[in-house]
């Protein structure tokens, strides 16, 4: 399955992050707000991933602030927009959908995510599968960002702690898998 028009991604490494003269005098105050080097060239690289993925979708690239909760926040309300960041890159997603979630798992990651997968995911993928853990792991988190949720927020938690918290409504959400050469990325929609 491809991607639907209404939907497109794009990535931008760590190291081209460095010039912030691409981004808006609001989204340089945000990036005035972090309190260290690597949170600033992520945040600089989340946001030029997610301006190439708008220009992508609508022809024209916008600043994308942040919402009341954190989430990115583009200046066409009717787009949404998720961004996820790895030790390499960032990737981020943008669509006129009402749910967006990206994740990307670098297969450096692998080994933790192999540790992990039997009391976060459901669905555990054999030992030393590397782009299989890597591939389910940001499955389910594009998935719980669709929903507004992370791993790490609540996403694994709820519901004592049942793998399969918010199953029901996961099991709705379409989504897309890209293999990169060192990375999987998953985009979830509805």
């Amino acid at each position: 399955m491809s991607l639907p028009e209404a939907i497109a991604w794009a990535e931008c490494p760590l190291e081209d992050a460095r010039d912030v003269a691409d981004l808006s005098a609001r989204e340089r105050e945000l990036l005035g707000a972090l309190s260290n080097a690597k949170l600033a060239r992520e945040f600089v690289a989340g946001r030029m991933a997610a301006h190439r993925a708008i220009e992508k979708l609508t022809g024209q690239a916008q600043e994308v602030l942040k919402d009341g909760v954190g989430r990115p926040c583009p200046t066409d309300a009717r787009i949404r927009v998720s961004i996820s960041h790895g030790r390499g890159r960032a990737v981020a997603a943008a669509g006129f959908v009402d749910r967006l979630g990206v994740d990307l798992c670098e297969h450096a990651d692998a080994g933790r995510i192999e540790t992990l997968a039997a009391r976060f995911l459901s669905r555990v993928p054999p030992p030393g599968s590397v782009r299989g853990h890597c591939a389910a792991w940001a499955e389910r988190e594009a998935g719980l960002k669709a929903l507004g949720l992370g791993l790490l927020d609540g996403g694994a938690f709820e519901a004592a702690g049942s793998v399969d918290a918010h199953a029901d409504v996961l099991a709705t959400l379409r989504r897309w898998l890209v293999d990169l050469e060192d990375a999987v990325v998953a985009i979830a929609w509805a």
